[in-house]
């Protein structure tokens, strides 16, 4: 890229594009587990199947 130019406003959006929609799919996979997380009985990841986990 040269520095002799700025960056154009349709160059900063095609060079964010990429991060921007990988942010949104981060978010809404984060917004899916808190409300899976909610509908169990017990919050406690270890206890979620009503079983223990075995964590390694």
């Amino acid at each position: 890229m040269n520095n002799d130019k700025p960056v154009t406003m349709k160059e900063l959006t095609a060079i964010l594009e990429p991060l921007t929609e990988a942010v949104s799919r981060i978010d809404q996979s984060l917004w899916r587990m808190a409300q899976l997380q909610n509908l169990l009985p017990n919050s406690n990841p270890t206890k979620a199947s009503g079983r223990n986990i075995i964590k390694s």
